[in-house]
């Protein structure tokens, strides 16, 4: 018997419920019914989605196609007299302006509020459009939310893990083995979040030890545009190197922002003579065009995809006339858009691992957007005994985008040493059109040998009763227990995109020296990429030396051949993927690997791997496999490999864990920002193509990676469902705060 049964309950983490309805053919039990017509008893009616029964609905509100948000509204007798409050549409970003409300109330009547435009409910996914007439509205950049409509969600625990064991026996040398289990828990309440993030690590013989990394507790603040966060937990790495602290940091999250605002993207500006059209092109793409009218105009909310190339504006007047200009434009990771700020401010104790010593401070740092020329940017670190100052700007010019900063530090050590130095950094970035040529950022630092960050002052007060951490393969105290004095670091990397059909190159370097220290270490790295048909292939080579002049040079040659099959509606659609690695250093043959990976099962929830290799070294070849299983509620993997000197074997389990008021669910992975969907009676529907990410028997299934203060499309998919149960409305849009 099919019944009808809401689809209902999208829960966010960030968590928030919605409801929509099913159709019946035998049975109608109006108790599932939101609206109007809710536990009435109901014999013969006919349904018109675009005039519903008159009662209170929660709608999903679309303004010209974009939407602007979820709502309860009161539908009227007469659709198009529905009350709809001037509060609400300032929400919707409608201007109410020239609007009158019905007699003393706040209402306005919703034929009125399209103005020249028009409505359209479909109440069969609760959804209401308003195409309003662009004039009357306020321009929301796509894809973003006004704070308005974040959803904070419903109060929940939950926690993601990973547990892995690997173990490997030698012939000849006996065995190693190792055990590793990662937390990442958390819950949300009354609109606060919890995070903590636990390990657990074993080697070999040692007993094993828990670490918690982070434990903090946070609330996103629309009004400042930023996040209040206490606990456990990191300084920015911004201007400063990033210290771990117990403490509070309130700072301006650029994700609360228009993507157009989050990254440096230049203002441009100009007058137009007559309705004119403006175009802005970069690359050879248009990435911009609109219309406006006589006198000045300001483009602020420009999308570049990439490139960091110069904008070419033109200025098409209505008469035929043209006026074109250049705007420069690249970027570092300090340039900000003009009028945009960023601000940064914590406040605590270092909670450097395995010092006892530990030092309070305040570091505070702020950015601010100029114009389309200048960013400014400066901070402060402030502690007993220690303190450090910025100052940078960032320059955009026709030869690229460049920062300068300088630093000056002050370091007085328990045993009385003083150290005041100073370290200066210049950065690089330009993407040159004619040649195609990026310069991803070119970077040259350097410190003065009496130079010292915040935690060398907090590692040298520790130097010489640090307690060292017998499961971590490399220790920090490696590195601290030495002259640490950094002297010159400098990194660069290029990317060069050949004529069609030629591929591309990129190169990387790195060199970086110490006071106190003969050697430099130095690393180089060059690749060239290109497609022939199908196969895709890597010539790679790269050079070290480390500060022993010690060097080691290798040369890889990497091909990948893909393979599809299977037309995805009558046969599965299959994917396989056969690859070859080759290695050479100055003695010539190294390593090579052939491998074979690909998925199975009726979901494409299996992932398999095989693979033989041969080492030069002892000449030994090794045979291998792996499989993972992705089911609804965990992940599954496991590896064997085996040579003539070894046998190795490994596996491991990860997923995770919410507890709501609705249950206890379990999902294959999870991250910070989720959602459950649930539609009671519905079992096998997945989730945005997710083939393996199904529903369970209650109908609930668990969908992690949400992007926070933006629109998130959610869609259930019942084709593989073996369910009675026939859905109407299977789409959603959240947006998690």
């Amino acid at each position: 018997m099919l019944r009808m049964t809401p689809i209902a309950s999208l829960v966010l983490l960030t968590l928030f419920t919605w409801q929509t309805q099913a159709i019946a053919t035998e049975t109608f039990d109006t108790h599932f019914m939101v609206g109007g017509m809710r536990d009435q008893k109901i014999t013969n009616f006919h349904l018109d989605e675009n005039k519903p029964i008159p009662g209170q609905y929660e709608l999903d509100i679309y303004v010209n196609n974009q939407w602007r948000g979820k709502y309860d509204i009161i539908v009227a007798d007469d659709p198009g007299s529905t009350c709809i409050s001037t509060e609400l549409l300032k929400n919707i970003g409608v201007i109410s302006d020239g609007l009158q409300p019905q007699g003393a109330t706040d209402c306005i009547a919703l034929k009125d509020v399209v103005r020249s435009g028009g409505y359209t409910f479909n109440i069969g996914v609760f959804r209401l459009d308003l195409s309003v007439p662009q004039a009357y509205v306020n321009e929301v950049e796509a894809g973003y939310v006004l704070p308005e409509n974040w959803d904070r969600g419903i109060n929940a625990f939950y926690t993601s893990y990973y547990a892995s064991q690997y173990y490997s026996d030698y012939k000849n040398s006996g065995s190693s083995e190792s055990t590793y289990v990662r937390f990442n828990s958390g819950f949300n309440l009354l609109g606060w979040q919890a995070h903590a993030d636990t390990t657990f690590n074993k080697t070999d013989g040692s007993s094993g030890e828990w670490k918690s990394n982070t434990l903090y507790l946070e609330r996103g603040i629309a009004e400042l545009l930023g996040t209040l966060r206490a606990g456990d937990q990191y300084t920015s790495s911004e201007i400063f190197d990033s210290v771990r602290f117990t403490g509070v940091r309130l700072f301006r999250d650029m994700q609360m922002l228009p993507n157009s605002k989050q990254n440096f993207t230049p203002l441009v500006q100009g007058i137009a003579q007559t309705n004119a059209l403006v175009t802005i092109e970069q690359n050879g793409f248009v990435v911009y065009q609109k219309e406006v009218p006589p006198g000045p105009f300001s483009i602020a909310d420009l999308q570049l995809a990439g490139g960091g190339a110069d904008l070419d504006v033109t200025v098409r007047e209505a008469d035929g006339s043209i006026n074109t200009w250049l705007v420069p434009y690249a970027s570092v990771p300090n340039m900000l858009q003009p009028g945009v700020s960023k601000y940064d401010f914590s406040a605590g104790r270092s909670h450097i691992e395995g010092a006892d010593n530990q030092a309070d401070f305040t570091q505070i740092s702020y950015q601010y957007g100029l114009n389309n020329l200048l960013t400014l940017y400066g901070g402060t670190m402030l502690s007993n005994h220690y303190n450090a100052f910025t100052l940078g700007t960032g320059w955009n010019t026709r030869i690229g985008a460049i920062s300068l900063d300088a630093t000056r530090a002050h370091s007085k050590q328990d045993n009385g040493d003083v150290f005041d130095g100073q370290s200066y950094q210049i950065a690089y970035n330009k993407y040159l059109t004619q040649t195609l040529t990026r310069f991803g950022l070119a970077a040259y630092r350097y410190s003065s040998q009496d130079y010292r960050t915040f935690n060398d002052h907090v590692w040298a007060n520790n130097k010489n009763n640090y307690r060292r951490d017998k499961n971590d393969v490399y220790d920090i105290a490696d590195y601290y227990q030495n002259d640490f004095g950094r002297k010159n670091t400098f990194s660069a990397n290029v990317s060069q995109s050949l004529p069609e059909g030629w591929g591309a190159v990129s190169l990387s370097a790195l060199w970086r020296d110490y006071w106190g220290r003969s050697g430099t270490s130095k690393d180089y790295q060059i690749s060239y990429s290109n497609t022939l048909q199908k196969i895709n292939y890597t010539l790679s080579a790269s050079q070290t030396y480390d500060e022993d002049h010690n060097e080691d040079k290798r040369f890889n040659l990497f091909i990948s051949i893909p393979f599809d099959w299977g037309d995805g509606i009558t046969t599965p659609r299959r994917h396989l993927n056969v690859s070859n690695s080759t290695t050479f250093d100055d003695d010539g043959f190294t390593s090579n690997n052939i491998g074979l990976t690909g998925t199975a099962g009726s979901r494409d929830q299996f992932n398999y791997g095989v693979n033989v290799s041969h080492q030069r070294h002892d000449s030994e070849t090794t045979a291998g496999t792996n499989l993972t299983w992705n089911t609804p509620v965990a992940t599954l993997n496991g590896s064997y490999s085996q040579s003539s000197n070894y046998t190795q074997t490994g596996g491991s389990i990860s997923g995770g864990v919410v507890a709501w008021s609705g249950g206890l669910n379990l999902s294959s992975r999870l991250s910070d920002t989720f959602a459950i969907m649930q539609a009671p009676g519905l079992e096998g529907a997945y989730v945005n193509g997710q083939k393996y990410r199904t529903t369970n028997k209650k109908g609930t299934v668990v969908y992690d990676n949400l992007t926070p203060y933006r629109e998130n499309h959610l869609m259930l998919d019942v084709s593989q469902s073996s369910s009675e149960t026939e859905l109407r409305g299977n789409r959603k849009v959240a947006a998690p705060y």
